[in-house]
C-alpha cells in the first residue's frame, strides 16, 4: 500500500514539472497550445536583476525590450498612460509617462522622454534627452540626442542634429548634418557636415537654409557666429564659409565657397562667385564665372569664365568671345520725363577734331591674366585671337583729351576701379559729339554760302534767289537739279560759269520740270562749277556741282 502512494506521489510531481518553463530548456512543446505568457488581459514584463527589460501592454498597446526599457512605468505601479509605443534597446523611452505613438530603437533611444509624442527613433543616444518634443523621427546614433521640446524634426545620420533642444520643422540627412543647430526653425540639410555650424543659438529663430551637398552651408567659424539666414546652397562646399551671409543662392560646386558676410548675391555654376567674400547684389552664371576681387557689389558675369572686374558691370563672356549678338540694337532708357538739368552744352567739333582713331591689335592673354580669368589650356586660342587687327581710340587718349576740355559730361570713358579693372570705351556715346559736330559744319557751310552769294552779286549783279540743290556731287557725267514747284512749267535757261567766271555750257528749257538733268561735258576740266538758273520773271538761282575725272 505504501509502494503505491509513493509511485503515485511522484507520477503527480513529475506531472507538475512537466507543465513548468525549464532554466535549461524544455523539450516537447506544443506550439498549438504551449506559450511563454499570460492568459488575462494584464502585461506581461519580464525582469533582469529585477529590473524591468520587458514590456507588453495589451491595454495601451506598447511593447518594450531591453534592460532598464521603459522603467518609468513601475512608478505608477504598473500602470501606463502613455500609448501606442515601441522601445528596443537598453534604457529606451525609460522616462516615458504620458508619451504616446513613440517608437524608439537602440541603446538610450528617446530615454529622457516623457510625454513627448509621435516620436521615431533608431540609433544610439537617439533623441536620448527628449522629454516634451513629439513629431520627430530620427534615424542614426546621437542623432537628435539633445533635443529637449524640438518638434517635428527629421533627422538622418550620426549626430545629425545632435544638438538641437528646442527648434523644430528641421530637416537634417547625412553626418553631422545641422549638427550644430540648438533653436533654430525650418532649417534643411542634406548631405555630411551641411549646415553642420549653423548658429548655436538657444533663442528661437526661424532659420531658413537649405544646404544640399557635402559641406554645404559648413559655417566658417565657431557655431555662435554663423548667423546667415535664407540662403540655398546645393552642391560640394557651396557657401561653405558663410557667417552672416544672408539671401544668398549657390548652385555648384564650390558655388560662393568663399562668402562670409555677403548677402543678395546668386551664383549658378562650378565656383561661381567663388572669388567673393563680403560684396552684396552680385549675379554670375556659368563655369567660374563671377568677379575679380572679393568685394564687389552689383555686378553680373555671364559664361565660361566670365569675370565682372569692377562693381556696377556687367560681363558677357571671357576674353575669347568674337561677336556679341542680338536681332535687336540694344535700348538705353531716354525718357524726356525723367531727365533733368537738360542743356544744350554738348561739345562737337573740339572733342571731334582732338580724337585720333588708330588701329590695333588687343593682346588677349595679357587681359586675361590681367582681371583674373582662367587661363589653362586657352593659351594658343587668346595668341590667335590676339592677331586680329580692329579700328579704334585708345582710352586714355580720350580721357586726356575729355581733361583737357574741362567737359565731363562726356562719359564715353571707363576708369578702372581697382586693380584688376580695365579702361574701357562706350564707342555708342561718340554719337552725340558727331551729331553736334555736323550741326556745326553745317551753320559753317550756310555762312560760307552767304558770304559766296555776297561775293557773286558783286560779280553778276542779277538778283539771286535761293541756292539750287544739285546732286550728286561731287559728279562725272551728269547731275540733277531741283525745279520748285511754282517754277514748273515756266521758260528758263540753265547756265554753267567755270572758276573764272566764264560760261562754259548753256541749256535752254522751254518748259521746267521738277527736275533738270545736264549732261556733264566730257570736255570739261575736273574742278568746281556754278550752276545759274534764270527763269522768265523771277530772280536767278545758283548752285555748285564739283566735276571728277
Amino acid at each position: 500500500m505504501k509502494r503505491m502512494i509513493l509511485i503515485g506521489a511522484t507520477a503527480l510531481a513529475c506531472s507538475a514539472h512537466a507543465q513548468q518553463w525549464s532554466t535549461v530548456g524544455n523539450a516537447g512543446t506544443n506550439p498549438a497550445v504551449n506559450f511563454l505568457g499570460t492568459t488575462d488581459n494584464v502585461p506581461l514584463v519580464l525582469r533582469v536583476n529585477a529590473v524591468q527589460s520587458g514590456r507588453i501592454d495589451p491595454l495601451n498597446r506598447s511593447a518594450y525590450f531591453g534592460y532598464d526599457v521603459a522603467n518609468a512605468i513601475t512608478l505608477f505601479a504598473g500602470t501606463e498612460v502613455g500609448q501606442n509605443n515601441a522601445a528596443f534597446g537598453h534604457r529606451a523611452l525609460a522616462a516615458n509617462t504620458t508619451g504616446g505613438w513613440n517608437a524608439a530603437l537602440g541603446t538610450r533611444a528617446l530615454e529622457s522622454n516623457t510625454s513627448g509624442q509621435q516620436n521615431t527613433r533608431m540609433g544610439m543616444n537617439a533623441l536620448g534627452r527628449n522629454t516634451t518634443g513629439s513629431s520627430n523621427t530620427t534615424l542614426g546614433a546621437w542623432s537628435l540626442q539633445a533635443n529637449l521640446t524640438g518638434s517635428h524634426n527629421l533627422a538622418s545620420g550620426t549626430l545629425a542634429l545632435s544638438d538641437n533642444t528646442t527648434g523644430t520643422y528641421n530637416v537634417a540627412l547625412g553626418v553631422s548634418a545641422l549638427t550644430a543647430n540648438k533653436g533654430g526653425n525650418h532649417g534643411t540639410a542634406v548631405g555630411a557636415y551641411a549646415l553642420a555650424r549653423a548658429s548655436s543659438s538657444t533663442s528661437a529663430f526661424t532659420n531658413m537654409n537649405v544646404a544640399v551637398g557635402y559641406q554645404a552651408m559648413y559655417g566658417a567659424v565657431s557655431p555662435s557666429a554663423n548667423t546667415g539666414n535664407s540662403n540655398t546652397a546645393v552642391g560640394y562646399q557651396a557657401l561653405a564659409e558663410y557667417t552672416s551671409a544672408s539671401l544668398n543662392t549657390a548652385i555648384g560646386r564650390h558655388a560662393l565657397s568663399n562668402v562670409t558676410t555677403a548677402s543678395n548675391n546668386t551664383g549658378v555654376g562650378f565656383a561661381a562667385l567663388a572669388n567673393l567674400v563680403t560684396g552684396n547684389n552680385n549675379t554670375a552664371l556659368g563655369y567660374s564665372s563671377g568677379v575679380s576681387t572679393s568685394a564687389l557689389s552689383n555686378s553680373t558675369a555671364l559664361g565660361y569664365l566670365a569675370l565682372a572686374s569692377a562693381s556696377n558691370k556687367v560681363r558677357l563672356g571671357n576674353s575669347s568671345v568674337t561677336v556679341v549678338e542680338g536681332q535687336v540694337n540694344y535700348t538705353t532708357p531716354s525718357d524726356a520725363r525723367f531727365k533733368q538739368g537738360v542743356r544744350e552744352d554738348v561739345l562737337g567739333l573740339p572733342i571731334i577734331l582732338k580724337l585720333r582713331p588708330v588701329s590695333y591689335t588687343f593682346d588677349r592673354n595679357s587681359f586675361a591674366r590681367h582681371v583674373g580669368e582662367g587661363m589653362e589650356g586657352r593659351e594658343a586660342e587668346l595668341d590667335a585671337l590676339s592677331q586680329v587687327r580692329t579700328v579704334g581710340f585708345l582710352a586714355q587718349e580720350v580721357e586726356r583729351t575729355v581733361e583737357e576740355l574741362g567737359y565731363s559730361a562726356f562719359d564715353a570713358v571707363h576708369v578702372p576701379d581697382g586693380p584688376t579693372d580695365n579702361y574701357g570705351l562706350a564707342y555708342a556715346q561718340f554719337v552725340v559729339p558727331l551729331v553736334r559736330a555736323v550741326q556745326e559744319l553745317h551753320a559753317q557751310n550756310e555762312q560760307l554760302l552767304a558770304r559766296l552769294e555776297a561775293l557773286e552779286q558783286r560779280v553778276d549783279p542779277t538778283p539771286q534767289g535761293r541756292s539750287l540743290i544739285v546732286y550728286p556731287t561731287p559728279a562725272r557725267d551728269a547731275v540733277s537739279v531741283m525745279v520748285d514747284a511754282e517754277e514748273v512749267g515756266l521758260t528758263g535757261t540753265l547756265v554753267v560759269l567755270d572758276a573764272q567766271g566764264r560760261q562754259v555750257h548753256q541749256q535752254a528749257l522751254s518748259t521746267l520740270p521738277s527736275v533738270v538733268s545736264l549732261a556733264l561735258s566730257p570736255t570739261l576740266a575736273a574742278g568746281n562749277y556754278q550752276l545759274v538758273l534764270r527763269v522768265e520773271g523771277r530772280s536767278a538761282r545758283t548752285g555748285t556741282v564739283v566735276v571728277e575725272r
